[in-house]
């Protein structure tokens, strides 16, 4: 990557105001997410169409910081490319804010203006004071005054006039091509880059019709969509956005001259220790804190304290400033520090309350429902099952975080503290009883295990919580499913488990089966075996039964007969041994009778169907919580680590 040069040119980021706890921090846990728009970047000429990359994400997921980041090229050395390192050297990143400047798009006209208005209020912070082509650059102060700018060489006024109301995207990347370069003594031809921060602020429609047919219809475009086609000619510049939707682009645009390329924010899945650290040593720094403040002899007080922040980075950020203000307090106490990151997480996301009072009863329970369980979002604009909300208005409203497979988060720990207080009505017991109305036996707790939960359990007691984990998610993904095809009958276990053929071959073995969880969850007061008979259309869990021979039993049907097909699950990693396996292979462990069918649970997937023919070994990931799970599989690692 072209190395920084120095300049008499100015080469600033005016919309990029840098905080300075933002050039002692990383950016961290976002190599896959760089990598993808590399190869966007880099792939963008060789496409018939244009493509946009679209960062779409809730708020709080550090969007602007990774825009910020990116767009200056802070990132391991090994994720920089040619492409922005030389716009950065050439004055070629441009950068807008649109909640900074919400009237900057107010209409067409100010879509097909735009982006001349920003390269010339670019090129006049960049060579304010110089003359560049004999042309004397004036500064204009801010990007409202671009229409309306004068200045006081004659020849600079008359550029100005040419280009600042026009229309001629094209024309005008070619003049910006033209005077960066003569100012910094190349003849890179390379386009500007643009980054567009805050793009939900353009999703209004316009009245203009783009080429995509719905039903034999034309569709009106959206600001955004209008403004990215501005993009869409030979030149195909890079431009990269963020938000917190997509500006209804995606089925605007699909038959059109661009598309985009819709990336997401996920939660800090890894790394998220690194920033810990790095946070820690500028908050010392910063304060002239005295003796500093160490994370030594707090390992598992941080831990939950991140994995209470839903590993959301502005939360971290929250989680990180409650643990070190009140360590400089000398506060002991860990239920105290959970408490204090809780109140100023609620304090933050106070959109968090408006969802217990803008929805009903009936709605927060089935967003519930369906961010508790494996439920994949294919289209923002899509509703939530069983209501009228979108998708969108969730994510907008920073009331779901995105997580990992197109599913998305719901902050409930802070939410449900919300819930029991007068202001909300106390809701907490209406949701749960409605809950529990929708799918029999359900306590919507069973989907979001709590890390610090977690940790006051043995390990019995977690084995019977991944249990119920499992059979409360199947259970809800069947209810989910069926009121989204208004069918409530028999359907193929993929279909809930969300398993594909690329898990073969266990999706061989599971597709062979039906099953119709219509009646809930049930919890027979006497141990249900696989070979009991007239089993309801339930999911049968044992959990009241402390040696139960097979944890939980999934009535099925196959083409030929009707099948119990038998669940057995270990919260652990490692394969039982071979005497443990053959006798839950047994219906009971006295008789000589086998089952049918066999899965069985662990918290890493078991390549072993050659083994076993009648088993399938899953980890739940399908169907499950994912974070639920992400919470086993840490405190699991961590104590074995404990008594290594």
């Amino acid at each position: 990557m072209p190395s920084f040069q120095p300049s008499k040119y100015s080469l600033e980021f005016p919309f990029f105001e840098t905080k300075d706890i933002d050039n002692h921090i990383d950016i961290l846990g976002r190599d896959d997410l760089i990598k993808k728009v590399n190869s966007i970047m880099h792939n963008r000429l060789n496409k018939d169409k244009y493509w946009p990359v679209i960062i779409s994400t809730s708020r709080g997921m550090g969007k602007t910081f990774f825009l910020k980041k990116y767009g200056m090229q802070q990132i391991k050395d090994h994720l920089k490319t040619d492409i922005v390192g030389h716009a950065i050297t050439t004055g070629r990143i441009l950068s807008f804010d649109f909640v900074k400047h919400p009237n900057a798009i107010q209409n067409e006209n100010d879509v097909y203006s735009f982006f001349p208005r920003l390269m010339v209020f670019f090129l006049c912070r960049i060579f304010s004071g110089k003359q560049v082509d004999g042309i004397n650059f004036d500064r204009i102060m801010s990007f409202d005054k671009v229409a309306t700018a004068s200045g006081q060489q004659l020849k600079f006024k008359r550029w100005l006039l040419k280009w600042q109301t026009s229309n001629a995207v094209e024309e005008m990347i070619d003049e910006y091509i033209r005077l960066t370069n003569i100012a910094f003594g190349t003849t890179h031809n390379s386009p500007p880059v643009f980054l567009l921060d805050e793009i939900q602020i353009l999703r209004d429609l316009t009245n203009v019709k783009s080429s995509f047919l719905r039903d034999g219809t034309p569709q009106n475009h959206s600001l955004l969509s209008l403004l990215l086609t501005q993009l869409a000619g030979k030149l195909k510049p890079i431009c990269i956005c963020t938000g917190t939707n997509n500006g209804k682009i995606i089925s605007i645009t699909e038959k059109s001259a661009i598309l985009p390329q819709v990336l997401s924010l996920t939660p800090l899945v890894s790394e998220y220790g690194e920033l810990w650290k790095q946070l820690t040593a500028y908050t010392n720094q910063s304060t002239s804190q005295n003796p500093e403040i160490t994370m030594d002899s707090d390992k598992d007080l941080i831990e939950a304290l991140v994995y209470a922040s839903y590993q959301i980075p502005r939360l971290i950020f929250i989680a990180h400033n409650a643990w070190f203000t009140l360590r400089t307090q000398g506060i002991r106490n860990r239920e105290f520090y959970l408490q204090e990151f809780e109140k100023d997480a609620i304090s933050y996301y106070s959109e968090m309350v408006q969802i217990l009072k803008e929805f009903t009863t009936d709605e927060v329970a089935h967003i519930l429902l369906a961010c508790g369980v494996h439920w994949i979002v294919d289209d923002e604009a899509s509703n939530v099952p069983g209501t009228e909300i979108s998708w969108a208005t969730l994510i907008q409203n920073a009331l779901v975080f995105p997580y990992l497979d197109g599913c998305y988060l719901f902050p409930f720990s802070l939410v449900w503290r919300v819930a029991t207080s007068p202001t909300t009505g106390n809701k907490k017991k209406e949701i749960e009883t409605r809950c529990s109305e929708l799918i029999r036996n359900l306590d919507v707790k069973d989907l979001y295990i709590s890390y610090d939960t977690l940790c006051s359990w043995e390990n019995y007691n977690l084995g019977v919580g991944y249990e119920t984990l499992f059979a409360s998610s199947l259970a809800v993904k069947y209810y989910l499913r069926s009121i989204s095809s208004g069918k409530k009958e028999y359907m193929s276990l993929p279909t809930i488990y969300d398993i594909s053929r690329s898990d073969l071959p266990a999706f061989n073995i599971m597709n062979k089966y039906e099953v119709n969880f219509s009646q809930g969850i049930s919890l027979p007061t006497q141990e249900v075996c696989t070979n009991t008979d007239g089993l309801e259309y339930a999911v049968v869990h044992n959990r009241k039964h402390h040696n139960a021979h097979h944890d939980i039993i999934l009535p099925a049907r196959t083409e030929l007969e009707t099948v119990n097909i038998a669940v057995q699950a270990k919260a652990s990693f490692d394969l039982s041994d071979q005497t443990t396996i053959t006798n839950q292979l047994l219906v009971t462990p006295t008789s000589l009778e086998k089952v049918k069918q066999l899965f069985w649970l662990y918290l890493g997937k078991k390549q072993k169907e050659e083994r076993f023919e009648s088993i399938v070994f899953l980890d739940g990931s399908g169907c499950c919580n994912g974070l639920a799970l992400d919470f086993l599989i840490l405190l699991k690692k961590l104590r074995s680590q404990n008594q290594k």
